[in-house]
């Protein structure tokens, strides 16, 4: 695909007059491309059965018994002669990393997750950098709240491409290593379901990793007919490629943990994947929603970089920091905006954004199945603020819609209208009965919710919200969280990973701030867990990961 590409552009730099050739070199080029990537991941789970024979070492690597990151224990704090604080554990060197046996090994961490390799009392090795901040949200979380198996499994996750790294042997190794066993577990448990469900989300996963390349086509063949210089996009083809494997990797362990999920009874099979009927299967619906993806994307490049263009359309009632967020077109402020949101997000994480989002389930499934063993007939009242698409409250009702009363609340009109489309689909497709799509609609600010009254609901959840706006919007959402919430009540917080939480990936979330999402490097250093205990009296209870998405949970004590 990069030699047709390539060729392509020697030929219109040679002559104007083989346009002809070069068109057809760069259609050549996109064909290539696309059922390169459809193939690479379709490919990914045969593939990785005969990985075995080609990394070896890696089997024969010893797993960690002890340690901060194995699983949820106290950080100890220990002074060195540089006076310096640091987190240490115990370890189990790898036995391919390095001469001799297997051996424990202490490795210490500065406050920002630096490995730094010593022992206690002595200078920290070369290298070091002086902690300039407090512990991280990620790392102060730890002792806080009760972890998920899956924070351990994404900070070892990053452990094996490191240990695997510096071992010399290609990162991927230790990885699908990790993924064919954790699949082969879940075929053995039950090969239809487990069968269904990665041939559904593997093909998901390659449909909109696609939708790159599809988009890096449009650019260049929208340059051929382009008189004068052409448009420069940031698309770097070679290092996209090149990331590639290790970005799928991450999704089919999205993948893994969310059928884990499933497997233990926290929340049932995606709707969508259940239903056969569903759109989504629809070739035209999908050529739609892709065609309407590289148009949006192709233009949200072009704006990376620059000053966001200001909304068409001005509310008084809106918060002043509500803005064309990802440069997406008309901000968040047009029912063009809304259809393509989904399908925006869902490419950016290569199909693995359901996956992430549904890890809000785990702990409120399990407030939801302890109310009504309690109470079997009554009602919880249940609360989305910043809804969006609805996509998430799709979800939520398919599983517990039965136990619910739902309100979903919107600052966009027109993504609340998507909502209500959403919800009425799924339930036409599904055949609810009438009660479970029965959902109060509400419009308006999280900060100030005036049409609900105190101590009006019984679960609230917010998903992909907090990491889009400034300090003191958190501050007054939790206010509101607090007064609406009984007690005894859950909130449950979905959003972006912060520091701490994977640190090896500390320094590459912060780009994501690119995308003209201005307050995201505020929310990655955000005590969540300060914020609602003073702001809404609310304690930790639950923390989750999955791939670069963080779920806490939090109750509102009794008395």
């Amino acid at each position: 695909a990069l030699s047709s590409i390539r060729a392509a552009r020697r030929i219109r730099a040679r002559e104007p007059g083989d346009r002809l050739a070069a068109h057809t070199s760069r259609k050549q080029a996109t064909l290539s491309a696309t059922m390169m990537t459809i193939t690479l991941v379709l490919a990914l789970a045969p593939c990785a059965a005969s990985a075995h024979a080609h990394f070896p070492g890696v089997s024969a690597r010893p797993a960690r018994p002890v340690g901060l990151r194995s699983r949820p224990v106290a950080a100890s704090r220990v002074t060195t002669t540089v006076d310096e604080e640091m987190m240490w554990t115990n370890w189990t060197r790898p036995a391919n990393v390095g001469p001799g046996p297997a051996e424990p090994l202490l490795v210490w961490t500065d406050w920002e997750g630096l490995p730094v390799l010593g022992v206690p009392g002595s200078a920290p090795t070369p290298g070091y950098r002086k902690a300039t901040s407090p512990l991280t949200p990620g790392r102060q979380e730890d002792t806080l709240f009760v972890q998920s198996p899956e924070v351990a499994f994404w900070r070892d996750w990053n452990d094996l491409e490191a240990a695997a790294g510096t071992s010399g042997v290609p990162q991927a190794s230790a990885l699908v290593d990790l993924l064919v066993k954790r699949v082969s577990e879940a075929i053995s448990r039950d090969p239809a379901r487990a069968a269904s469900y990665f041939a559904y989300h593997t093909a998901r996963s390659a449909f909109f990793t696609s939708q790159w390349f599809a988009v890096y086509a449009y650019v260049q063949a929208m340059q051929l007919g382009r008189a004068g210089p052409a448009v420069k996009l940031q698309i770097d083809p070679t290092a996209t490629i090149s990331r590639l494997p290790k970005l799928i990797l991450e999704a089919m362990g999205s993948f893994v943990e969310d059928l884990a999920a499933i497997e233990n009874d926290e929340y049932p099979m995606p709707y969508d994947m259940r239903e056969p009927r569903h759109r989504q299967f629809s070739p035209l619906y999908a050529l739609q929603q892709a065609s309407s993806f590289v148009v949006e994307a192709t233009e949200n490049l072009r704006m990376r970089g620059k000053d966001p263009i200001p909304l068409w359309l001005e509310d008084a009632s809106s918060p002043k920091y509500y803005n064309t967020f990802h440069y997406q077109t008309d901000g968040y402020m047009s029912s063009h905006s809304a259809s393509v949101y989904e399908v925006s997000t869902e490419t950016l994480f290569l199909g693995r954004q359901d996956a992430m989002q549904r890890l809000t389930l785990s702990p409120l499934s399990k407030f939801v199945k302890a109310r009504r063993a309690a109470a079997p007939s009554e009602k919880i009242d249940y609360l989305e603020i910043g809804c969006g698409t609805g996509r998430f409250l799709a979800f939520t009702l398919d599983a517990l819609g039965e136990a619910l009363r739902p309100t979903a609340l919107e600052l966009s009109p027109f993504y609340l209208e998507r909502t209500r489309e959403s919800v009425e689909y799924a339930g036409r497709l599904l055949n609810w009965p009438a009660e479970r799509s029965n959902v109060r609609y509400l419009l308006g600010n999280a900060e100030r919710i005036s049409k609900l009254a105190d101590k009006s609901q019984d679960a609230i959840t917010s998903v992909y919200l907090f990491h889009e706006l400034p300090a003191e919007a958190h501050r007054a959402i939790a206010r509101e969280v607090g007064r609406l919430l009984r007690p005894g009540g859950i909130f449950v917080l979905t959003d972006s990973q912060q520091f701490g939480d994977r640190p090896a990936l500390d320094e590459v979330i912060k780009l994501f701030s690119s995308l003209n999402e201005p307050f995201y490097e505020n929310f990655l250093e955000t005590d969540f867990a300060q914020i609602f205990a003073e702001e809404a009296g609310l304690v930790p209870e639950w923390k989750g990961l999955r791939s670069v998405t963080k779920t806490l949970s939090f109750r509102k004590p009794l008395a």
